[in-house]
């Protein structure tokens, strides 16, 4: 299986959505599918969504996932695990140098 990855530019989604432009920003949507293992560290910068659906794993030696930017979207239904020494499911917040505004939504395992 393939982690699906798309690539959204900020302008046509806000011209669809106000009628008219902003500036543009890219925006990632990624999604761990049922049945599908990730061993990967997910990074979002700002402005990204991750997916994990029920059945879908996100399982990694390290921080699972580093929210590094401003208004990222997180929503897991299945399981995010580490296997590192102090390492946490999601690392998001100021001492990163952003996290703000983040939106995490968890009916999953962490």
């Amino acid at each position: 299986m393939q982690l699906k990855t798309k690539f959204l530019s900020g302008v046509s989604l806000c011209v669809l959505a106000t009628g008219f432009a902003m500036p543009a920003q890219a925006q990632v949507v990624t999604v761990i599918q049922d049945g599908q293992v990730v061993n990967v560290q997910q990074v979002l910068n700002g402005d990204d969504t991750l997916i994990i659906e029920q059945g879908g794993e996100l399982n990694v030696g390290q921080d699972a996932v580093s929210a590094v930017g401003d208004d990222n979207v997180i929503t897991n239904s299945g399981s995010i695990s580490t296997t590192g020494t102090n390492s946490v499911g999601i690392l998001s917040g100021d001492n990163l140098g952003g996290g703000a505004n983040a939106v995490i939504t968890n009916s999953g395992s962490i």
